[in-house]
This record gives C-alpha cells, sequence and structure tokens, in this order.
C-alpha cells in the first residue's frame, strides 16, 4: 500500500479573515446596493417626463433601469445563497 506525501489537499490558513466567504459578503453588499439604487431610481423618476429623464440626451425608460438593478440584485442573492450552502454543507 502506498503513503501519501505529506502535502496532499489544502493548507489551512488560520485566521477570520481568510476563512471567510468573501464572496457571499460582497454578493450581500452588492444586493444592498441594487436595493439602494432602486429606491433612487423610483425617486428620481416620479412624476418626470420618459423624454426627460435621466439626461435628454440619453433616454432609457426607468422600466429598463429597474430591470436591470432587480436582475443584478436576483444575481447577487443567488451567488450568496450558493456559497451559503457550500459553506453549510
Amino acid at each position: 500500500m502506498q503513503s501519501l506525501p505529506d502535502n496532499v489537499g489544502v493548507a489551512w490558513k488560520p485566521g477570520f479573515l481568510k476563512q471567510a466567504p468573501w464572496t457571499a459578503i460582497l454578493s450581500l453588499v452588492g444586493f444592498g446596493l441594487c436595493c439602494v439604487g432602486l429606491v433612487v431610481i423610483l425617486w428620481e423618476s416620479d412624476g418626470k417626463e420618459v423624454s426627460t429623464w435621466p439626461l435628454s440626451a440619453f433616454v432609457v425608460p426607468v422600466s429598463v433601469l429597474l430591470s436591470l438593478a432587480i436582475t443584478t440584485a436576483n444575481l447577487c442573492l443567488a451567488v450568496a445563497l450558493g456559497i451559503g450552502y457550500e459553506v453549510s454543507w
């Protein structure tokens, strides 16, 4: 029977900062930023003409901006959930 070498596997890195799930934390921060962005978009576009918001030369419908922000927020939550499953497993 063969013996395994001493350096098999991933080396343990002690400390909280090295073991923290940074991708999940950043995904949750991204979700929070998307939520703030949704509030800002709705607040700033309230009662304004579609052709004048956000800039007169660069017209993007509010529904498109909201859709992009919601899609990004859902992606951030999916990443955080996947990493949470991985950590708990």
